[in-house]
């Protein structure tokens, strides 16, 4: 049976420019998927780290704003200090952060959110980062029928948030991210490549 998946959420912190640059430079540019991005970038200049990514990005990247349609072929990175999150019936929603929050934007809320929305259509990815943050989205969206893949922590400038996934979770696949377009793009064309 072939299941279609057309959305795609990540999480990342420390050492998260390096790895989305390196993704995004393998994403081919006839991939159409919506992208939404959890990427705590408070230490950083928002201006400057959009621009650094957007030089490597496929397609159109940019910081989502309140209301917007998620449409395939464009890469939503969560403001600085905002949550992003997915409402019905596929739109971005911005939530104020509190100093309460471990991570901000939060990619346990993005994740979570997408899988109530979208269902199976997700894929849940896993960068390099210094915290636990995504575990338990992972968790929601491999409940609802999605795909969960963590960056190889060997591979990882911090392997905190990849390893802990793979102790909380067991995500369906763990790999390199120099690997994941290639599978990315076989999982959205309704393939499942060998290793799940």
């Amino acid at each position: 049976m072939s299941n279609q998946r057309d959305v795609v959420v990540i999480g990342t912190s420390f050492g998260g420019i390096s790895a989305i640059g390196k993704l995004a430079a393998s994403w081919p540019q006839s991939l159409r998927v919506a992208i939404l991005v959890a990427f705590d970038t408070s230490a950083q200049p928002p201006s400057t780290v959009l621009e650094i990514l957007q030089s490597y990005a496929p397609f159109q990247m940019r910081y989502a704003y309140d209301f917007e349609e998620i449409r395939p072929g464009r890469i939503y990175l969560g403001p600085p200090d905002q949550h992003i999150v997915v409402a019905e019936p596929g739109i971005v929603r911005l939530v104020a952060g509190s100093v309460l929050d471990p991570s901000c934007p939060s990619a346990d809320r993005l994740f979570s959110s997408a899988a109530r929305v979208f269902g199976p259509r997700v894929i849940g990815v896993l960068l390099t980062g210094s915290t636990r943050d995504g575990t338990r989205g992972m968790e929601a969206i491999e409940r609802a029928g999605g795909i969960g893949i963590v960056q190889d922590p060997s591979n990882a400038l911090d392997p905190t948030m990849p390893l802990a996934a793979i102790r909380g979770d067991h995500p369906d696949y763990c790999v390199r991210v120099d690997e994941m377009a290639a599978l990315i793009e076989q999982l959205a064309s309704g393939l499942v490549p060998l290793g799940r």
